[in-house]
């Protein structure tokens, strides 16, 4: 048969090749049809019954009969290219407001874009330009480039940190999200 899954793109690019080379292992004559994207437009899709599984962080539990388990929670951060330069220590919106965010989460989330204004409102900081990218490698990419600053993956984007293309910015806001 065929099992649907509905993955973000996180999860697609981290441990999704280990998820489908055991599932293939182990069911061989299972045939598995992915589906990469973001994870409002995959809860919707799975709640329709186009998916089976959906491997996505999500804010809204959907209602029975759909049944959820956690498969952990990611931490992210801030991050920038190092060639911006940023300012050393904690930094709060009031010395990043002057450069653009890009928030790789798509249009429709709830979830960086909510948290990121609301973080800059309580120091009186409206956030300035604002790319909305439903894509997390061309997020990171904009960010390398010096682009743009905004919240990846801390784990993912370890390489990268130490390849000296991306810094973290110190900032005393925490980003942790839930993965069901």
């Amino acid at each position: 048969g065929t099992l649907r899954v509905g993955m973000s793109e996180f999860v697609a690019l981290s441990w999704g090749p280990q998820l489908v080379h055991r599932i293939t292992d182990k069911y061989p004559n299972v045939t598995l049809d992915l589906e990469v994207g973001v994870p409002a437009e995959l809860l919707e899709h799975m709640v329709s019954g186009q998916l089976d599984v959906l491997l996505a962080p999500v804010l809204v539990r959907p209602a029975p009969p759909i049944n959820i388990s956690s498969l952990g929670v990611v931490r992210f951060s801030w991050m920038a290219s190092p060639s911006l330069q940023l300012p050393k220590g904690t930094l709060t919106p009031l010395e990043l407001k002057e450069f653009p965010i890009v928030s790789y989460d798509g249009r429709r989330s709830l979830f960086f874009p909510a948290i990121q204004r609301r973080w800059f409102a309580e120091y009186g900081v409206e956030v300035g330009r604002l790319y909305v990218c439903n894509s997390l490698a061309t997020s990171i990419s904009l960010i390398t480039e010096g682009i743009a600053i905004g919240v990846l993956p801390l784990d993912y984007c370890r390489p990268l940190i130490k390849a000296g293309k991306l810094q973290i910015i110190n900032t005393a806001q925490v980003f942790e999200h839930e993965y069901l």
